[in-house]
């Protein structure tokens, strides 16, 4: 049996392990625990069009207008009507997705016309992850493969400010280049505007703003009131707004006093929370933005292709050409687990 090499333990390694591995022997190679990464971070869901009043076409649209004209607009068509298969695939191996009335509980984010982020709590990444994990998990020793996946996540930790794990170092983009790989993109460089502040960067999902927090300054005067969609327009104008508000010296929060089930609907958050002083029922969340989601990366082809033989890419170490300049919220993992299937697809890497 031939044997492809993945690296990386996300949930697009995972997902693309769990696809080959009736057909390959899978070696994954992790410098961390596979608990450690911006996969495993990630709070807020991934993005489906499945309530009956949305349609994959404003799914569609939501990525192209916040990409601001930068996406493949033939990516986005694909993934954006797969959307759906991959969440029953996923609810398939054991995911559990919260539920309302028999139904899921979609929530919104910025950017988003409807409702549409299928959830786990707030730690929606590590669900997947640690389901995924218990099909895939065996140990190997083998060092040569026909195939190698590149699936080493972002460069976030280039950036004092980020929301990304400690392995987020950029390692993958640069072996692929070294190998002879092309990198397009790599200025898109997308910020999420609520960090919470301190010395250890913890995100404040976007979930949280679609449930109704809202952005304050230290006068309780709210920040996003002039725009047309407030708190829910695109990361890349909130974190404008944020950072311009910082810079005259301003102190920013995230007001979620209001939400009475904060607790409930975000336990993470809320723990994190009160482990830094703060009651959210009583004070507004200090944040801050910070580096999130590199748009840019190893170009790669509809399956994951690279321009060096069986060499792949997938998940946020590639370029897509899905997310444009900006990417639309919770479609980092849609993205992810898409090109995962693509690329363990057998008329991509063929036996």
């Amino acid at each position: 049996m031939k044997t492809v090499i993945i690296i990386g333990s996300g949930i697009a390694s995972l997902t693309a392990a769990h696809k080959l591995a009736d057909h390959f022997n899978v070696i994954i190679f992790t410098k961390s625990s596979y608990k450690e990464s911006n996969s495993a971070f990630a709070q807020g869901g991934i993005a489906a069009a499945l309530d009956k009043m949305d349609h994959p076409i404003h799914h569609f649209q939501d990525t192209l207008s916040t990409g601001k004209g930068a996406n493949d607009v033939r990516m986005v068509k694909l993934i954006t009507e797969k959307a759906g298969n991959l969440i029953h695939e996923l609810e398939e191996i054991g995911v559990q997705f919260d539920t309302q009335n028999g139904y899921y509980a979609l929530g919104r984010e910025g950017a988003h016309q409807k409702n549409r982020i299928v959830h786990v709590k707030d730690q929606t990444g590590k669900a997947i992850i640690e389901t995924l994990w218990a099909r895939i998990c065996t140990l190997e020793r083998e060092w040569t493969a026909y195939a190698v996946v590149l699936a080493t996540g972002g460069v976030g930790q280039l950036y004092t400010l980020n929301s990304n794990a400690r392995t987020a170092t950029g390692e993958g983009m640069y072996l692929a280049y070294q190998a002879g790989a092309v990198l397009k993109d790599l200025e898109y460089i997308q910020f999420h505007p609520t960090i919470l502040k301190g010395k250890h960067s913890i995100l404040i999902s976007e979930a949280v703003r679609g449930e109704g927090g809202y952005l304050i300054n230290g006068k309780q005067e709210r920040l996003m009131s002039r725009y047309p969609k407030g708190d829910l327009e695109g990361r890349d104008l909130v974190s404008a707004v944020l950072h311009e508000a910082i810079v005259q010296g301003e102190d920013i929060y995230l007001d979620v006093r209001h939400l009475h089930y904060f607790s409930t609907r975000f336990p993470f958050l809320y723990q994190a929370c009160l482990q830094k002083g703060i009651d959210p029922a009583r004070t507004p969340i200090p944040v801050e933005p910070g580096a999130h989601f590199i748009c840019g990366g190893v170009e790669v082809d509809q399956v994951g292709r690279t321009a060096v033989g069986h060499l792949y890419a997938i998940g946020e170490v590639a370029c897509s050409g899905v997310h444009g300049a900006n990417r639309l919220a919770s479609n980092s993992l849609l993205e992810a687990i898409y090109f995962a299937t693509a690329c363990a697809d057998l008329h991509s890497i063929r036996i």
